[in-house]
């Protein structure tokens, strides 16, 4: 299979639906929130330290997950909306879109946070480099070092 990890703008709405209906008969509200409540003037992903990236399948979405700041603490970026179709899931995809943000975060950001709320989100990250923290806007973190992981 060949995949293609690109950024996405405002734009890519129209190609969501499919991530937006499995997420949400799996209980995840995230997806559709973001979606249904972004106006294009507004997206958190443009501009200096925001991307949003989508994973592509022959010219289907099938993954979607980008980096902005984080708006509880300055400074740091966070790890936003990722979500993975199921059957393109333990085959890389979500770790190649997961490496993807942290390459770009480490450009802007000298520490990357995010929330996950299940075990296996959690267990994903942390296999990525993320530790968990107690912290009440976010369940892990990983410091950045710019150049390098």
């Amino acid at each position: 299979m060949i995949f293609k990890l690109r950024p996405k703008t405002y734009a890519f709405q129209s190609q969501v639906a499919p991530l937006i209906y499995e997420s949400l008969s799996l209980g995840f509200k995230f997806l559709e929130r973001f979606v249904v409540q972004l106006p294009e003037s507004a997206d958190p992903f443009v501009g200096e330290g925001g991307v949003l990236f989508g994973v592509e399948q022959a010219n289907r979405l099938v993954a979607l997950g980008g980096v902005t700041r984080d708006p509880y603490l300055s400074g740091a970026g966070r790890v936003r909306h990722v979500y993975v179709l199921e059957e393109f899931r333990r085959i890389g995809v979500g770790t190649d879109l997961v490496k993807a943000c942290i390459a770009f975060a480490t450009d802007h950001y000298s520490l990357l946070r995010l929330r996950t709320d299940t075990q296996t989100g959690a267990f994903f990250y942390e296999s990525l480099g993320f530790v968990n923290v107690t912290h009440e806007s976010a369940t892990h973190e990983m410091s950045l070092v710019k150049g390098g992981l």
